[in-house]
């Protein structure tokens, strides 16, 4: 997974709160070469511009058709670049690691987050940097744990520079991660055929480019999926 440069890496989160009335849950990450990130912002602000979208958050909640061919070409965008990769974890059963005693959910959600990244950053390459979607008043406690846990699984020292909370609205590249995650946890929660109809066209259009029914095979560098079933695979 571009393991073998500096990257940056932007995490997205969907359905992770203990009972917010989903079952399934959701974390994603896009990586990007460092050096590359500019030019790949550039090509997506290129693509909001053409589509009238300039300056505007995208947000996999909020998707109407009339974004439906602009998103198409942020998809095709991450997959026609070299310098980009994705790796999804989706548990499609979280109550089933929740227990009445909140640390323990507390826990699973940190191990969660080493499964997603430790794939991410198991190479020779050092100087990450870790973006994190900020989303709620733990991003501190969040930030300093993770770094403790990743920077002791890593093979290299110092392969993390940092872990960094930023709004998904100033980031593009956190967005593409949004929309990316949020297209496969709204699969697996079923409702692809429900509802909107925009976002039923933009998952049947993702499944024409790659299964994400199950995981990928681990090694897979490009789109890497997960579905983690219980302690078995952790």
């Amino acid at each position: 997974m571009l393991s073998h440069y500096p990257l940056n890496i932007y995490c997205d989160e969907s359905c992770h709160l203990r009972n917010d009335g989903s079952r399934v849950m959701g974390l994603g990450a896009i990586a990007c070469i460092a050096e590359r990130k500019d030019m790949i912002v550039d090509r997506i602000h290129r693509i909001k511009d053409y589509y009238g979208y300039s300056f505007r958050e995208i947000k996999w909640s909020n998707v109407t058709l009339n974004q439906v061919e602009m998103c198409k070409a942020l998809i095709d965008l991450f997959w026609n670049s070299a310098s980009l990769a994705f790796r999804g974890l989706i548990i499609p059963h979280k109550d089933a690691v929740a227990s009445s005693n909140p640390q323990s959910f507390d826990e699973f959600y940190y191990k969660m987050y080493y499964q997603l990244l430790v794939v991410l950053l198991d190479g020779p390459s050092i100087g990450n940097l870790v973006f994190l979607d900020r989303k709620d008043s733990q991003g501190k406690k969040k930030i300093n744990k993770l770094f403790h846990i990743l920077g002791n699984a890593t093979q290299s020292e110092g392969a993390i520079d940092g872990i960094v909370e930023i709004d998904s609205q100033c980031s593009d590249l956190l967005q593409l991660s949004d929309l990316l995650l949020g297209m496969i946890v709204h699969h697996k929660r079923g409702l692809t055929n429900r509802g909107n109809s925009a976002k039923r066209i933009l998952i049947d259009y993702l499944r024409s480019k790659v299964d994400i029914e199950c995981s990928t095979i681990p090694g897979e560098k490009k789109f890497n999926l997960f579905f983690w079933e219980g302690t078995k695979n952790v």
